[in-house]
Order: C-alpha cells, then sequence, then structure tokens
C-alpha cells in the first residue's frame, strides 16, 4: 500500500464505495481463487504478478474476460499484453510515481482506439498512455523548453498534478 497505485486507488474505491478484495499472499493460486470467486472486474498490478498467473495451471479455469487490469511499476511487453487480450483481459498501461500522488497518465483506448486492428492496439496499450484530467505533464530538454512530440528527442518528465506536487528531476540554479 505504498506505491503508485496503491496511493490512489484504495481512496477512490472507499469514496465510490466500491467492494474491494485484498489478496494477503501474493499467490498465483490465491489470486486466481479470488478474481473468480469474489468476481474481481478491475485490479492493477506488476507485470510480474500478471506473468505469475499466466503461469499457473489454474489459469484456464478461470474467466477473465470481464477483468480490466492497469498495468504499472515496469513497461507491459507487447507480449503479455496480446496474452492477456488472448484471455478477454482490458488490459493497458499506467504511468505515475507516489510522489506524484499518484497516477500521472493512463493508457486506456477511446472509442476509436478500439476500432483499430489488434496489432496497433496493442502498441497503444503498451504506452505510457494521455495525461489524466488535471495533470499537467510536460517534457523538456536540458533548458527547460519543450521537446518536440512525436519525435525520438530524449527528455526529462515534468509533472504538476491536482495533488499541488511538481516534480521534475533537476531543480533549476534559479530556485
Amino acid at each position: 500500500m505504498f506505491h503508485v497505485h496503491a496511493w490512489g486507488l484504495p481512496y477512490v474505491a472507499t469514496a465510490l464505495g466500491v467492494k474491494q478484495v485484498y489478496p494477503g499472499k501474493y499467490s498465483p493460486d490465491v489470486l486466481l481463487d479470488l478474481i473468480d470467486r469474489e468476481q474481481v472486474t478491475f485490479s492493477h498490478c506488476v507485470p510480474t504478478i500478471l506473468h505469475m498467473l499466466f503461469k499457473s495451471p489454474k489459469i484456464d479455469q478461470c474467466d477473465l474476460s470481464r477483468w480490466k487490469v492497469i498495468i504499472g511499476g515496469s513497461a507491459l511487453s507487447k507480449v503479455l499484453c496480446s496474452e492477456a487480450l488472448d484471455r478477454g483481459i482490458d488490459i493497458f498501461t499506467g504511468y505515475g510515481m507516489s510522489e506524484t500522488c499518484p497516477i500521472l497518465s493512463l493508457a486506456h483506448l477511446d472509442a476509436e482506439m478500439l476500432k483499430l486492428d489488434r496489432d496497433e492496439q496493442i502498441e497503444y496499450r503498451c504506452k505510457t498512455g494521455r495525461p489524466m484530467p488535471l495533470v499537467d505533464l510536460r517534457v523538456v530538454n536540458e533548458q527547460l523548453q519543450d521537446v518536440e512530440a512525436g519525435t525520438q528527442n530524449s527528455g526529462e518528465i515534468v509533472a504538476r498534478a491536482p495533488s499541488g506536487t511538481v516534480v521534475d528531476a533537476r531543480i533549476p540554479e534559479r530556485y
């Protein structure tokens, strides 16, 4: 309950009165039993957890077609994304940091993206996604100027989130 997803989603779920299921032990069989028995429809996890589930002998006994999953903490590989889609899971990436309280962007597909072919959807699902409402994200160069969108240029992420947090990997000298 200390990292990006856990800091925000339990609070939102509580505020909305949504049923929450916490597994205790993160073993594939325990998780799959809970997903099946409690009819879990939404989860968030790191790719390692999902990979563990897919390797479990119990995986084929579970209907995962109602399950929506946000992956964070590490990149979602196209192979893992493809396997999730094969099992009927609506999977996509989330990005954030504990310091940004928490989620900055989601790669949730909109109606137009859902019309794309499977390979194009996978490309979008594995990306960092679009900023959440009220989140200001920029990628800047060493002079704090925006890096041109759609290029292969690298830069640093500068974020401002509703929590009032401003995160920048570098503190400009003027501060």
